[in-house]
């Protein structure tokens, strides 16, 4: 059971709202507040109750779990809990241990004395976990047992939330009439009649919830008085919200030739810019047509790059566009990694798109374009084209009973610009509304400081969802428990709305679906904005942007699928440009979780076509700390470039696959990138291995550390300018000794192993090893190097010094490392090698050279060198050798390497063995190459899982949701055995090993 005493301080700096403490009613208690009494009863699993939350419009209050079996009284008292509040009280840990079911029944919930049944008129139960126990989609009437994770959600009555008895102008699209006086009995119709209100304090404007007005609201200071809310009313806005669309139904008068149906539009109709059958979004028609895995680019001729004004078509696309009407069209071209730039086709002639603008970025060769809006485009499944000249609309359905019959469908498209405009007056509510389809903005909040907006719906709109433009000095909006999805541009866009608070919502798929134009964050907050326990899944570019200036806090949010079209972005994103203008931040990003972001390099050429940062700190971002944050499963963790003065701390990266934190100066007037700090970080970098038998594998691996710095990488952090301290690397590949931090400037290109990372940094932890996991596992043909084991002492191998006075040697020996006898190699020069007695491969088939190597003191072993037997005593790979073990370790380090090769040559040949560092003995022992018959790969998902606990939600961890069989064995990350199911806590994350996986070392 958590508690919260009341006026402690919460996330976000405000009072906490509620005596969180549960009790028998029998208790009392000296806090003020209203008395809020569910009566339940639980059935224990796993000797632990049903986790009830309780939530009063959309926040937190109190938190218990159920223990008793028989009906008990649990008590709470929280503050603001008045008329019209929205209450919900949550189940989390349904779940299955042992054979027993965990449950829960509510039989009752009583409010400030009143009563209210679960199973009463109003309740409903919305099943889900999460946010998808808010989201009104599995929804059922309000009943006492509780046998899936999900709330119970009802309002109670008076207030401006359910307009009972409340003062202002009701507005009902099936029931009203514009000439009713606008009561709750008589209610308008229109709203276009809520234009004519002049309301004052206290009134609102209240839609019915279930009800679609396919007309704009807009509200300013003329009808709205400070504190006017506009709000859906009736029971309804349990299960439905009241729904302001941007678009007109165009139903019925349909005719089809061919593929494609077409019918008349009233004259005058607006561009239609998104278009929905059945609430599915249909695409503007374009060429080349898109696919589920491609956006289907036309590239710039490789000989046409470099211009602003036109376009040179590739060859091989002259003659689908020969003959095409093309004039006119918009073209969508990617001009560089992180922008889709659209411009009007003025002509074409000769090969050339002539654009009516120049774009801000030249079009380069090879970079990607599309073109869209012309009829004949329109030839695959999704897509439409509005002829506006004609005023015809023509479609090509995706699905196949819209094909079939479009009449017997609902077909919708866009055609007003913003749903509802609330502007000119301060502390506004917008509440249990929805606003679909419009061509550009569905909700737009003009200078309407402290404005709040929950529990509303934006969806489907041409560019943002929610939208706040006012004086950033004044009080910033809140928008919270909201649903925001399938808006093109932005899903919330606060960045001209000052200290905006977004909190709480679900913000999915923003520009990710049938839209081939730029799209910039799922959330972009402003000046000092504060964006908590939000969750983003789906975004073309930036998962969260926070402002340059202003303190913004970005707390608890979790970010999934982001960067799906763009690149050199992140889940998280802020830039405090242009140079020398930037201001000192005082941000904080804390306690987010960051997975599954992936570079969408198609179309694009040049920087930042392979950078996907998890949480990125781009040029001049200054005086951020970044905080208790977990990043995993993404190309690079931490990103910071060209910043100053940041501090990251206690973030836990796991998982990246190409680098855990990447740190850059690239400007060359001064260094910028000073005054950082990394602290007690956790790196978890991981390698693979790909390819088909039998060609030969190609491995990656991600390292810790990427740094780079015009002015020198080793010194700027030698110099303290830098500081690394704390930070600890843990690795499941077997080696203690990977690189760790590849260093680079104009003049340097270091790739530093472990240990002499601790040598050059003594302030990190030591490298960790506490399980080891294998790459690949071979199926190998028979031995081919004799006495490679060294059983007979050196036997037929010989050594050549090249300076007899350097103290080079080399002799059997049975030292440390050795399994029986061994050979000791102690190099005078980098030069001397011992070699082996001849041996034949087959020529042209995959082949494994390995060996072990016990070093005597740090040192670089030489590079795999199998010769030919004989003058020119040329290297016998044909292209090199592939290896994903490093060739340098410390004292003590025993280094058990393995190379893929293929052989050139049948001709006789011999394993040559170098010390590359002189004077340090090396102790060499099963040697061998094999031919190899047969391979396979491990991935990280056969030994590693991650389990996230959503925000607000916490979660039961089993061997199923690992994706691991039934029965599986499981450790934490520090080798520490789990015992499964394991619960999770809300917010929180893990990183599980399997300890019986197959490819366990």
């Amino acid at each position: 059971m958590t508690a919260a005493a009341a006026g402690t301080s919460t996330a976000d700096g405000a009072a906490s709202v509620a005596d969180a403490t549960a009790k028998p009613l029998a208790t009392t208690t000296t806090t003020t507040g209203t008395a809020l009494v569910v009566r339940a009863r639980g059935v224990l699993a796993g000797n632990v109750g049903p986790t009830i939350e309780i939530r009063v419009n959309g926040l937190l209050v109190a938190t218990t779990e159920v223990r008793s079996t028989t009906l008990q009284d649990y008590s709470f008292t929280v503050a603001d809990l008045g008329p019209g509040s929205a209450v919900d009280i949550v189940y989390t840990n349904d779940a299955v241990v042992s054979g027993i079911d965990r449950n829960l029944w509510v039989n009752s919930i009583t409010v400030g004395g009143q009563t209210y049944a679960s199973t009463g008129s109003g309740v409903v139960f919305d099943r889900g976990s999460g946010s998808a126990a808010f989201d009104g989609v599995d929804t059922m009437p309000g009943q006492e047992g509780l046998f899936w994770n999900g709330a119970l959600r009802f309002q109670l009555p008076g207030g401006a939330v359910s307009a009972t008895g409340s003062t202002g102008v009701y507005i009902d699209a099936s029931a009203g009439s514009d000439t009713n006086p606008g009561t709750q009995a008589l209610p308008w119709k229109t709203l276009r009649k809520a234009t004519e209100a002049r309301l004052t304090t206290g009134q609102s404007v209240f839609l019915r919830c279930g009800q679609v007005w396919r007309e704009s609201l807009a509200l300013d200071g003329i009808q709205l008085a400070n504190g006017t809310n506009i709000a859906g009313y009736g029971t309804e806005c349990a299960t439905a919200k009241a729904v302001i669309s941007g678009a007109d139904l165009f139903n019925g008068g349909w005719t089809k030739s061919g593929n494609v149906w077409s019918r008349a539009v009233p004259a005058g109709t607006p561009k239609i810019r998104r278009l929905f059958i059945d609430g599915t979004s249909q695409a503007t028609a374009r060429w080349p047509n898109a696919t589920s895995t491609s956006q289907g680019y036309a590239l710039v001729n490789s000989l046409g790059g470099g211009a602003k004004w036109s376009i040179r078509v590739a060859d091989g696309d002259l003659a689908a566009l020969s003959g095409k009407d093309i004039e006119g069209a918009t073209v969508y071209a990617r001009t560089s990694a992180w922008m889709i730039e659209s411009r009007r086709i003025a002509g074409y002639a000769s090969g050339t798109l002539t654009l009516a603008t120049g774009t801000d970025y030249t079009m380069d060769a090879g970079e990607g374009y599309v073109l869209e809006d012309k009829l004949w485009m329109l030839d695959a499944p999704g897509e439409f084209f509005h002829d506006t000249v004609n005023n015809r609309l023509y479609v090509y359905p995706s699905s196949s009973t819209a094909q079939a019959d479009l009449n017997s469908r609902t077909v919708e498209g866009s055609v007003r610009d913003i749903a509802l405009r609330v502007a000119n007056r301060t502390t506004v509510g917008v509440r249990d509304i929805a606003v679909r389809m419009a061509r550009v903005k569905g909700l737009l909040l003009m200078d309407a400081s402290g404005a709040l907006v929950e529990r509303i719906e934006a969806s489907g709109n041409g560019e943002t969802g929610v939208s706040v433009v006012q004086d950033e000095t004044l009080p910033g909006a809140t928008i919270r428990s909201s649903r925001i999805s399938n808006n093109f541009v932005y899903g919330i866009d606060a960045v001209f709305g000052g200290a905006t608070t977004i909190s709480d919502n679900n913000v999915t798929d923003t520009g990710t679906i049938s839209y081939p134009g730029w799209s910039h964050a799922a959330i972009e907050g402003g000046k000092g904005a504060k964006i908590l326990n939000n969750i983003v899944d789906g975004t073309a570019y930036h998962g969260i942007r926070f402002s340059g200036t202003g303190g913004s806090t970005v707390m608890n949010n979790a970010v999934t699928r982001y960067c799906v079209r763009l690149s050199d972005c992140a889940a998280i994103y802020t830039w405090n440009g242009p140079k020398l203008t930037g201001s000192t931040q005082l941000a904080t990003v804390e306690l987010n979780q960051v997975q599954g972001g992936r570079p969408n390099a198609e179309g694009a050429v040049g920087p930042g076509i392979d950078v996907v940062g998890g949480i990125f700190l781009d040029d001049f971002s200054h005086g951020v700390t970044v905080r208790n944050n977990v990043v995993r499963d993404v190309p690079f963790g931490l990103v910071l470039r060209n910043g100053s003065n940041n501090v990251f701390e206690s973030n836990r990266v796991w998982l990246p696959t190409r680098a855990a934190i990447t740190a850059s100066n690239d400007q060359t007037d001064r260094d910028y990138l000073v005054g950082n700090i990394w602290r007690n970080n956790q790196f978890v970098p991981v390698k693979s291995a790909v390819n088909q038998f039998p060609a030969l594998p190609t491995f990656s691996e991600s390292y810790p550390i990427w740094f780079f710095n015009n002015f020198g990488a080793a010194s700027s952090i030698s110099s303290g300018n830098n500081t690394f301290t704390g930070n600890q690397v843990v690795r499941f590949d077997g080696s203690a000794d990977g690189v760790h931090a590849w260093l680079r400037s104009n003049t340097e290109d270091t790739r530093m192993s472990s240990a002499t990372w601790a040598t050059f940094n003594r302030l990190d932890a030591p490298t960790a090893t506490p399980m080891a996991f294998a790459l690949y596992q071979l199926t190998l043909g028979p031995e081919l190097v004799p006495g490679g084991n060294f059983d007979s002492g050196f036997g037929a191998w010989n050594s050549w010094f090249s300076n007899a006075g350097s103290g080079g040697s080399a002799s059997a020996s049975s030292g440390g490392g050795c399994v029986g006898t061994c050979v000791q190699l102690t190099a005078g020069t980098s030069n001397d090698w011992i070699a082996s007695p001849a041996f034949v491969m087959r020529a042209g088939a995959p082949h494994l050279y390995a060996y072990t190597a016990t070093l005597g003191g740090a040192a670089t072993l030489g590079w795999p060198y199998i010769s030919r037997n004989a003058t020119p005593w040329d290297n016998m790979a044909t292209a090199g050798y592939t290896s994903s073990v490093a060739l340098s370790g410390s004292a003590g380090q025993v280094i058990r390497y393995e190379a893929f090769f293929t052989p050139k040559s049948s001709d006789l040949a011999r394993v040559n063995l170098q010390v590359k560092t002189p004077g340090v003995s090396v102790r060499f022992d099963s040697v061998s190459v094999r031919e190899i018959t047969g391979f396979s790969f491990s991935t990280t998902a056969d030994w590693a899982a991650v389990a996230t606990a959503p925000v607000g939600q916490s979660s039961t961890v089993t061997c199923a949701s690992l994706g691991w069989p039934a029965g599986c064995s499981a450790t934490t990350i520090d080798g520490v055995p789990v015992t499964l199911p394991q619960t999770l806590t809300a917010g929180s994350s893990q990183l599980y090993l399997r300890a019986d996986s197959s490819w366990r070392r």
